[in-house]
């Protein structure tokens, strides 16, 4: 018999302690692989927080126990919620370290054009040619993001509306050209 049908024929004598229903059959367990006598098991519980936590884990880890070739076993819980806390903080090590590059590569007219490019991304609408920021957002808050001053700002968005780059709608948000902007910085 195969090392892994060995492992989970021994896990299917793991039950859930409130529910009476093994592990397998409950579809807590997604992966085993073995590798250099280590049982790496990928699983979840019930529910996150599961007050049977140790219960479970400690359950699965003494049936590994018994089986011939398995001297460690590595269980890694709640693998859903670890690859989506993986997935948001890589994204967010990546925007920053595209904002330190901003701040040491650019200068603060370049630092606000890539600032508003990067808006146009995440908080904007498509209207026509246009982009609509969906959020009001003062010179102080933009000047915040990049590490200026509000009269940098300013300046830098009285050039660019007089250039047509950007405008402001009725209701006072930005409607802003990414087109010309990438051109800008691009120059």
């Amino acid at each position: 018999m195969e090392i892994k049908a060995k492992i989970l024929e021994k896990l299917q004598n793991v039950l859930d302690p409130e529910l009476g229903i093994n592990v397998v059959d409950l579809g807590l367990i997604y992966k085993i692989e073995v590798k250099d006598g280590t049982a790496f098991i990928l699983m979840t519980l019930t529910t996150p927080g599961c007050p049977l936590h140790d219960s479970i884990a400690g359950g699965v880890k003494r049936a590994l126990r018994d089986i011939e070739g398995i001297q460690e076993e590595t269980l890694m819980l709640f693998p859903v919620l670890s690859i989506k806390l993986f997935r948001v903080m890589s994204e967010k090590i990546i925007d920053l370290q595209n904002r330190l590059e901003e701040q040491i590569l650019h200068n603060t007219y370049e630092q606000i054009v890539l600032l508003l490019l990067r808006l146009t991304k995440t908080n904007a609408l498509p209207q026509g040619k246009l982009y609509r920021l969906t959020t009001h957002l003062t010179n102080r808050e933009l000047a915040n993001m990049i590490g200026t001053s509000r009269e940098t700002v300013s300046r830098t968005l009285n050039q660019m509306k007089r250039k047509g780059i950007i405008l402001v709608d009725d209701d006072g948000y930005y409607l802003v050209d990414a087109e010309q902007l990438e051109k800008e910085i691009f120059m």
